[in-house]
């Protein structure tokens, strides 16, 4: 905490000295306030892991959006941004899996999201909105890897849990 404070009131005095070069010291205080904000996000939601993974996420995707918009539109948040918070995402989503040998149940959820974060950025490349396409075709690429892994792996089980919950 200090040291956040410490960044913004630095960049607010070089600021103050160096008056003609603008209010930069702004996007440095909004970045330490979504620091802030994503940091109690997790510590208030760290009971359900895969739950808070997801939620960060979609967090700092808009947040970059937010930033992208106030700073002129450069796109950087959909070409960069967006794209690798999914990857990590999914790969955050995969160790907590493993390692926390999540039930089976909870795989559909996994599911579903992996299906999410490979369809949005899709989107966003078939409309023409992402223009460095790499970060989002490794997206793409990723969740179709990690539900087929899923299915492959786990089909039997998911298949179980889908019986289970829908009657079918």
């Amino acid at each position: 905490i200090f040291l956040t404070i410490t960044t913004g009131v630095i960049c607010i005095a070089v600021n103050l000295i160096l008056s003609e070069s603008g209010f930069w010291s702004a996007y440095v205080l909004f970045g330490l306030f979504s620091f802030w904000l994503i940091v109690v996000h997790a510590v208030r939601k760290k009971d359900n892991l895969p739950k808070t993974v997801t939620s960060q996420a979609l967090l700092i995707s808009v947040f970059s959006i937010l930033w992208d918009l106030l700073t002129g539109w450069n796109g950087w948040s959909l070409n960069y941004a967006f794209p690798i918070a999914c990857i990590i995402a999914m790969l955050a989503l995969a160790v907590t899996s493993r390692v926390m040998k999540m039930p089976t149940g909870d795989y559909i959820v996994y599911l579903t999201v992996d299906i999410a974060f490979g369809i949005i950025p899709y989107i966003l490349y078939l409309t023409g909105n992402v223009h460095i396409v790499i970060p989002s075709l490794i997206c793409i690429a990723m969740s179709v890897l990690t539900i087929s892994a899923l299915i492959l792996f786990e089909g039997k089980n998911i298949l179980h849990e889908i019986e289970r919950h829908f009657n079918v």
